[in-house]
């Protein structure tokens, strides 16, 4: 006879269960049922999470990621609790893989269901009920009930625990996200160009209030529905606004003070911006603008000061975008025409801003390395810089992405690879780099969130 502990802690403190149990060599996994059920959970349809043997190979400290599967022996064999988030009125169906099932036994019953939150359907190949484990195939989960800490179902044969699934079912909360698009040219129809040039980036080619914003609404959908999380749309539109008749005279100018990289066609940015190419020459952290290449530039480009350096340092796991700081900081104190000083909402930027690193003195060739978006995390404010995507450039952007990713920094995610200066004072869980399917890692296939950051953005001060 084994016994064993659950415990784990969640969003509402700690909740711990106790059962002294036996636990036999027969065991059942859970997984997303079929294709149907794997494509139904990349479009965010519902949460799952399990500890795969690809997690804990590439995890920092799989000890302390362990505990939050709320682990406990098999016959001697770790068994690590998966992970479902699903809503009230919702039916999830898992698959189920029996193994060593030696005794031939059956399903007899499942504990942890004792206020009925929950209707819980075991099936055979056919799709009929089944208790019998032999023939079991899928389980189908329905929420009846929300509940602010997770509820953990245990399945059992006889005497013996053979399984369980932690399900995260609290009541879904809501985040508001402002919208502002931003512009900066004069002429009415080089004006439009750049709003469809924004809107290209999301797969519309004319840019329209109502299509972008659905657009952008579904997206984040896939994202946070499986935290349980709903983003209202503030006044369901996008907010305009047009720098044209402050940039030249204000923010052109803060872009230099500020140390960002700025080209722009008028005479008058031109013929400052050449002045100082001098000192620009003299900073090999620069590459300078010759007047040609100001001649040839339509749009507005930013880059962070000292690019090159800075983009070493990134690789050291030191993130200090500080020309970006400054830029996220200008946003914030501008008057844009509406409430920005509103701290329960956060606003997202939609520029047509170019934001790069060109790599040509690190890699001999001519290839850009993007910064397709910034934000602070647990601030209430992000921005995109859309026009990497512009034919120059050829930068890739992913706006279904990477917006979530920007937005999940506001709700205060920080990304799953370890980075010492930023994120280690965070009580988080941390990868190698580029090893998980997860929306905070980089340079992955993005599908999933992890339990624990949905915990996480429902405690962020933006959830209601």
């Amino acid at each position: 006879m084994t016994t064993f502990t659950f415990s784990s802690e969640h969003i509402s403190g700690t909740m711990t269960t106790e059962a002294k149990l036996r636990v036999s060599e027969c065991r059942i996994e859970f997984d997303t049922y079929k294709s149907a059920g794997d494509k139904a959970r990349t479009k965010g349809e519902f949460g799952f999470d399990s500890l795969t043997k690809k997690l804990r190979q590439n995890s920092t400290d799989l000890e302390k990621l362990k505990k939050e599967y709320t682990p406990f022996n098999i016959a001697e064999e770790e068994y690590y609790v998966p992970w479902l988030s699903i809503s009230q009125g919702q039916t999830v169906e898992l698959s189920v893989d029996v193994k060593k099932n030696k005794d031939k036994g059956t399903l007899d019953l499942i504990e942890g269901n004792d206020g009925n939150e929950f209707t819980i359907l075991t099936k055979d190949k056919n799709g009929n009920e089944s208790k019998d484990l032999a023939a079991m195939k899928s389980i189908s989960i329905s929420c009846n009930a929300t509940k602010q800490t997770p509820t953990q179902l245990r399945f059992k044969s006889g005497n013996n625990i053979i399984g369980g699934i932690n399900v995260f079912h609290p009541k879904p909360k809501k985040v508001d996200l402002r919208l502002v698009m931003v512009t900066t040219k004069v002429n009415k129809d080089d004006n439009d160009d750049e709003k469809n040039a924004i809107s290209n980036s999301f797969g519309i080619s004319k840019y329209a209030s109502s299509a972008l914003t659905q657009k952008i609404k579904d997206d984040l959908q896939r994202a946070f529905n499986p935290a349980l999380l709903d983003f209202n749309i503030v006044g369901n539109t996008i907010h305009e606004v047009n720098l044209a008749n402050d940039f030249e005279k204000n923010w052109a100018k803060y872009f230099m003070d500020a140390n960002l990289r700025v080209r722009r066609n008028p005479v008058s940015i031109r013929t400052e911006l050449l002045s100082d190419l001098t000192d620009y020459k003299s900073n090999n952290l620069f590459r300078p603008f010759s007047e040609e290449e100001i001649k040839k530039t339509l749009d507005l480009e930013i880059n962070h000061a000292g690019s090159l350096k800075m983009d070493l340092l990134q690789e050291e796991g030191n993130e200090d975008f500080l020309g970006i700081d400054h830029l996220l900081d200008r946003f914030s104190s501008y008057n844009w025409g509406y409430d920005a000083m509103d701290k329960k909402s956060i606003t997202l930027f939609l520029t047509n801003f170019q934001c790069y690193i060109p790599a040509k003195t690190l890699t001999g060739d001519d290839t850009k390395a993007g910064i397709n978006g910034c934000s602070k995390t647990g601030n209430n404010q992000a921005l995109m810089f859309l026009g990497n995507n512009a034919e120059h450039l050829k930068i890739p952007v992913t706006p279904k992405t990477e917006l979530p990713h920007e937005l999940m920094h506001c709700l205060g995610l920080p990304h799953v690879f370890l980075q010492p200066k930023d994120n280690t004072y965070l009580p988080f869980h941390y990868f190698n780099k580029t090893s998980t399917d997860n929306y905070m890692d980089y340079g992955n296939t993005v599908k999933h969130t992890f339990h624990f950051q949905w915990e996480m953005m429902h405690l962020s001060k933006f959830s209601k």
